[in-house]
């Protein structure tokens, strides 16, 4: 069983940047500081730290809660935390080795590794190992398995810093197999939870109007109710004072607000909500975010030259064909730079993108190689939109499409080159 979740490549480049040498405990805070205080001089929140350093920080001392982290003497509320770097867990041999086989995208064979592992280790480390485990099974989209091995992570450590994403993923899982009620009491028991952070807090409540909302909404006014349910959301974070711990989730509200005004045809509106996250530095640690605002903003300038196209004369197309520059621009953000990330945006800004290369062959009315190119670039980009979506009648009439627009590229092909000698 197959499924597909948002921030994948995000997991496994955690995966993939853990060292195997590390002996000791540091945590990483989303504003670039360390714990333990003492070794964060010199080094890099964006850099794996040095075998030196990790010395220097002291072994085995981290505890990893979803309220609080702690590493020896120092703390840190748990919203704040951005990596953890575990003793144990990267001396084990065998969870050493479930990290190269992650390396090498062998996700079966290390989660088999992580849970070997787990076995032998204790507390932070071993909800280290079972916390790759999961993500392991994540990676590979076995649903079943994640499933399990979310509710074992849950039962082991019910205040574990994991224990949030865990009933996140479930909730995701849930999604996917169309099972909404599974979703919100998965999401409904992270708010339940004694005294969780913020973040994880609030990150249930957006991915509840992602996630089940704003998807079942069909004409204006559903996705009126979808817009006042994220601006509810905005003001209840800054109500509680949480904005700085919930930063991320605030974006995403924030992004939400931005997409529900465009499905109402309000794209002036909705510009400064992505523009004001695409400017946020915090949301350079999420790219699932990022490659969201970043459609967001295609589909204001797709929806602009939407409505003028129709009655545009031949002056105005060159016009409209820059605009649409734009929009290619912000698509290709999303399709390139934040493909792995990108989720549940990758797919609409495949097709999106690939709709804005044949309206600029089309207004162009060019038959010459470079509008060859363009229409080729359309076709293959609607292939990757094809790829990912699920089976019915959307993709069976982007099939049709795809076919319609192979022979339009072919007859051109043939009027450049000539009938082949053949």
């Amino acid at each position: 069983m197959s499924y597909r979740l948002p921030g994948l490549a995000t997991a496994a480049a955690l995966l993939l940047a853990t060292a195997t040498t590390a002996s000791a405990d540091i945590v990483v805070t989303r504003d670039g500081k360390f714990l333990p205080d003492k070794i964060g001089e010199g080094l890099s929140p964006d850099e794996y730290p040095s075998d030196d350093a990790l010395q220097r920080s002291g072994r085995g001392n981290v505890e990893l809660r979803y309220d609080k982290v702690k590493v020896g003497r120092d703390s840190v509320n748990a919203g704040f935390v951005l990596d953890v770097y575990c003793t144990e867990a990267s001396r084990d041999p065998v969870f050493s080795n479930g990290m190269n086989q992650a390396r090498a995208g062998f996700f079966a064979e290390a989660a088999a590794s992580f849970q070997e592992a787990s076995e032998s280790l204790k507390d932070g480390d071993r909800q280290v190992a079972m916390w790759r485990r999961l993500e392991c099974f994540r990676l590979a989209g076995d649903a079943d398995k994640a499933k399990a091995a979310a509710s074992q992570l849950i039962a082991a450590f019910p205040e574990g810093y994991y224990v949030p994403q865990a009933y996140i993923l479930l909730a995701r899982i849930g999604v996917s197999q169309g099972k909404a009620s599974e979703a919100r009491d998965a999401l409904g028991k992270i708010a339940a939870l004694p005294n969780v952070n913020a973040r994880d807090l609030f990150e249930a409540a957006v991915s509840e109007i992602d996630w089940l909302v704003f998807p079942a909404a069909r004409n204006a006014q559903g996705y009126a109710a979808a817009e006042k349910a994220y601006r509810d959301l905005v003001q209840k974070i800054k109500g509680k004072g949480a904005a700085a711990e919930a930063a991320i989730p605030l974006m995403k509200a924030q992004v939400g607000i931005g997409k529900s005004l465009v499905a109402q045809g309000k794209g002036k509106e909705a510009s400064s909500f992505f523009t004001d996250v695409v400017n946020n530095k915090e949301s350079l640690t999420d790219k699932s975010l990022l490659a969201s605002a970043y459609k967001g903003l295609g589909d204001i300038v797709y929806m602009d030259v939407q409505a003028k196209k129709a009655s545009a004369g031949k002056d105005q197309a060159q016009a409209l064909i820059n605009e649409l520059d734009i929009a290619a621009l912000h698509y290709m953000r999303v399709c390139h730079f934040y493909k792995d990330e990108a989720g549940d945006s990758l797919q609409p800004a495949w097709q999106s993108g690939a709709q804005v290369l044949e309206w600029q062959f089309d207004m162009a009315g060019k038959r010459d190689a470079e509008a060859l190119s363009l229409l080729d670039r359309s076709v293959k980009m609607y292939y990757q939109a094809h790829k990912l979506m699920p089976n019915g009648e959307s993709k069976r009439q982007l099939t049709a499409h795809i076919r319609e627009l192979l022979d339009r590229a072919n007859e051109l092909r043939t009027e450049l080159e000539g009938p082949s000698d053949k």
